[in-house]
């Protein structure tokens, strides 16, 4: 797929990022969120790992993804150390990463945020491991995250 234009978004992520700043990136249904991040995540790869998360998922299928991401050695089906949540969980934000960049997880389809799926995000925050790049559509409003304690200081 070809990307045309968006440069000043795309200066305006990667400079917030830069900045260790979280990221919102709100607009309507269809017109290219998830791709613009999708394109920064290209052209950034050498300082940014994005790991994307689609929330529309259970909080515990988005722990084993994340697992399956950073640690795609580990076995994550079945019954073992990580097929409970909150032991996922506390691995995720506790464990040595085997890469060196800065993580920043892409949290896509928020739209039904859920209180174990915000609880699961403060988890996340609160190991001060990753930053966050949050999609969302234009009727969601930033102070469902900031009421929770999660501080996102920049709005694109």
């Amino acid at each position: 797929m070809m990307f045309v234009g968006r440069e000043r978004e795309m200066g305006q992520v990667r400079e917030a990022l830069k900045e260790g700043k979280n990221v919102i990136v709100t607009g309507k249904y269809g017109m290219g969120r998830t791709c613009l991040i999708k394109r920064v995540s290209e052209l950034t790869q050498e300082r940014w790992r994005f790991l994307f998360l689609d929330f529309s998922q259970t909080p515990g299928n988005l722990c084993q993804h994340l697992i399956g991401e950073l640690w795609p050695e580990r076995e994550c089906s079945g019954r073992n150390e990580f097929s409970k949540y909150r032991s996922a969980r506390f691995r995720i934000v506790s464990l040595d990463f085997n890469d060196s960049r800065r993580h920043v997880l892409v949290l896509d389809n928020i739209a039904k945020l859920s209180a174990q799926k915000l609880d699961l995000i403060r988890y996340l925050a609160w190991g001060k491991r990753f930053q966050f790049v949050t999609i969302v559509e234009s009727f969601i409003s930033k102070d469902v995250f900031c009421a929770s304690g999660f501080n996102y200081t920049r709005q694109t």
